[in-house]
């Protein structure tokens, strides 16, 4: 079975099987993202009866309610449940603030698929007076850039085939690939030629569609949307995450990242600038509409490249190390967080954050754009610059 615990949703696109309750080594043919980065076996985790993660703790005259969207970096991918910063962050809960919390994320989600969550949650009356953290960012850039030759399906949920294996919308394929299991190598192989070409990094298009800026306005559409769906009593709140790349690193330890690492000097730029892009796009939204960030990004831009590579599985996946750490970061500043203070939702300015954001990242896009033209007689780039484990999750 290709997804062994994904089910596919026509509201989501996909989600988990329920009921799942890994808690042994078990060994089987998996995806990466549920594959234990040091053990190799299974990850241990549980879902519930709808599809998502299951709580590990639950706890009695609380606070409040924390519900999570957000994508791979938020659910945890490669380490045991009880590993990710969510858990290691609310377990053991003591004192004034007790909250239950409820973690929505999965590998390859977006906001397109927090919409849809967004909405299926008010629907059913499950959003009224929760706390809702979003971390989002490096799949809006993803989607946008996967299926830049395709922009009418920017804003449709994939299903798990779609989404993790071809990167295509297609019934037809999905048909295919969900009963002809032969099949399977076969357009795997065509599909993963068209992807590695069309996502290397040194490929001057997609250079030149990050330049054009897509996806951060679509990345606002979406969340415009979601904003519009959100009860009087919710309380929106962003995690900035962190990665290995940033403008900001000194040469020695921008080498010692690409040796240390499987980013390439193309990959890292790329990723540097994506994360530029995110945090000021985050920021200025906390600045505009007053809304709190969880800063993991500080902590990892702030440590000399050798400590940082501690705490990271690839360029944005944590450890266990440093999902602990984020667990902490997390818990520190959710302290200084007076939730009785905290602004309600209201009627935000969408047309000023985007001039705003025009402004404000017009320099990190001429980058990009400098970047693409650089690249542009190199018609004949290398196929190995994009790393062989880094996409499809398969």
């Amino acid at each position: 079975m290709m997804y062994p615990f994904f089910k596919r949703d026509k509201i989501f696109g996909y989600n988990l099987k329920p009921n799942i309750n890994i808690n042994s080594n078990k060994q089987i043919n998996l995806d990466r993202a549920f594959k234990h980065y040091l053990r190799k076996d299974i990850i241990k985790f549980q879902s519930d009866s709808v599809g998502f993660l299951k709580p590990i703790n639950e706890y009695k005259n609380i606070d409040g309610t924390f519900f999570f969207f957000g994508a791979s970096t938020t659910f945890g991918i490669e380490v045991d449940q009880e590993d990710s910063w969510v858990e290691f962050a609310l377990k053991k809960q003591t004192g004034n603030k007790i909250f239950n919390y409820k973690n929505y994320s999965l590998p390859g989600y977006s906001s397109i698929n927090d919409l849809a969550l967004i909405k299926e949650l008010k629907k059913n009356s499950k959003l009224k007076n929760k706390i809702l953290f979003f971390n989002q960012g490096w799949n809006e850039e993803f989607h946008s850039s996967v299926i830049r030759d395709n922009p009418q399906n920017i804003n449709q949920v994939y299903n798990e085939i779609e989404n993790n294996f071809i990167y295509y919308k297609s019934s037809l394929f999905t048909f295919l690939l969900s009963n002809y299991k032969f099949l399977e190598k076969i357009i795997k192989y065509f599909f993963d030629l068209r992807f590695k070409k069309l996502m290397n990094f040194s490929n001057p298009s997609r250079w030149k569609h990050l330049s054009e800026g897509k996806y951060v306005y679509n990345w606002i559409s979406n969340l415009n949307k979601i904003f519009k769906n959100l009860d009087d009593g919710n309380f929106p709140i962003f995690i900035m995450g962190g990665g290995l790349c940033y403008l900001s690193d000194k040469e020695k330890d921008k080498q010692n990242i690409i040796n240390n690492s499987r980013v390439s000097e193309n990959y890292f730029d790329y990723q540097a600038i994506c994360i530029a892009i995110n945090n000021i796009t985050i920021n200025t939204i906390s600045e505009l509409f007053n809304i709190p960030i969880i800063n993991f990004c500080k902590i990892f831009q702030d440590m000399e490249s050798k400590e940082r590579l501690k705490y990271f599985i690839d360029e944005i996946h944590c450890n266990i190390e440093g999902n602990h750490l984020c667990g902490e970061e997390f818990k520190k500043q959710i302290k200084y967080l007076n939730f009785k203070e905290i602004k309600k939702l209201k009627k935000f300015d969408f047309d000023k954050l985007n001039s705003t954001l025009k402004n404000r990242l017009n320099y990190l896009f001429e980058l990009a754009r400098i970047k693409s033209l650089k690249l542009k007689n190199n018609d004949n780039f290398e196929i190995k610059d994009i790393p062989e484990d880094r996409y499809p999750l398969w």
